[in-house]
């Protein structure tokens, strides 16, 4: 619940003020982090390594404008910074989708049928 309002308030202040940096891109980021080190920590021995991967993707791309690549939405023919967060997470979340059901599928233990 605390996540989904500040993901809701960081999109907020996303569209309200012109921010340097992608507040949506940096919750998304910092929280997908937060997941890993749980999973991590629950799941001893098994790593899920797009996860932090993905992580510090969407952290450079939300810090871009401070790195000095301002606009760099344009170079996709896209209208805003926010367009292209939204791209980069629906694309991360496809690829960690699908790779999260490869991953499951190979872990769980096959049985076979009993009569």
């Amino acid at each position: 619940m605390a996540g989904g309002i500040l993901a809701l308030a960081a999109f907020w202040l996303d569209i309200t003020y012109k921010l340097p940096v992608s507040l949506v891109g940096l919750v998304f980021g910092v929280g997908l982090l937060a997941d890993y080190i749980r999973i991590t920590w629950m799941v001893k021995g098994r790593y899920l390594h797009y996860y932090p991967v993905g992580s510090i993707l969407m952290i450079v791309v939300s810090i871009l404008p401070l790195l000095g690549a301002s606009k760099w939405w344009y170079m996709f023919n896209l209208k805003s910074q926010m367009i292209g967060i939204a791209i980069i997470i629906g694309i991360f979340s496809i690829i960690a989708g699908v790779l999260g059901h490869f991953y499951l599928v190979h872990t769980l233990l096959s049985r076979k049928e009993t009569k």
